[in-house]
């Protein structure tokens, strides 16, 4: 019996992402996440892994067959995606993948969705990045995983 795997074009990058699937998959975001999270900043691998990954759906994305990075999103209504453990590696950093990738997501979210809402709790020092991204901050920032966040969202019709 075949299997195909399904890879999404990243546009105007050579990039692809691949919904996780399998069990490797979730070994390979656990490697991406544990990189970035945990090593790169110290997050309590008990906070990483929330519990939440079993209804999350989560991506990889991969430069010539090489994961560089990952993002999972939860369902949190029937018009409203929660985005996040969004993560590049850092050698593939200011090269403009974690803007494709999120590029991306918006595109993938639309074609799920007529119209939907997208929240998430960004790290600070990335805060000007997400607005970049058509992010919008709301209310006030916030300690979590030991990191200051603040809640951004932005609409997508």
């Amino acid at each position: 019996m075949s299997s195909t795997i399904h890879l999404f074009e990243v546009a105007h990058t050579p990039c692809r992402m691949k919904m996780a699937t399998t069990a490797y998959d979730g070994m390979t975001v656990s490697y991406l996440r544990y990189t970035v999270f945990v090593e790169e900043q110290g997050v309590p691998m008990d906070i990483e892994w929330d519990g939440s990954d079993q209804t999350a759906t989560s991506f990889i994305m991969f430069l010539d067959h090489v994961p560089i990075g990952t993002l999972r999103y939860l369902r949190l209504n029937e018009t409203t995606l929660k985005v996040g453990r969004i993560a590049i590696l850092k050698p593939y950093r200011g090269l403009g993948y974690g803007k494709a990738l999120m590029q991306w997501f918006d595109t993938y979210a639309l074609s799920l969705f007529k119209s939907v809402t997208l929240t998430m709790h960004a790290q600070r020092h990335v805060e000007n990045f997400y607005r970049q991204c058509g992010y919008t901050a709301i209310g006030k920032p916030f300690m979590e995983a030991g990191i200051e966040h603040i809640e951004m969202k932005k609409d997508l019709r």
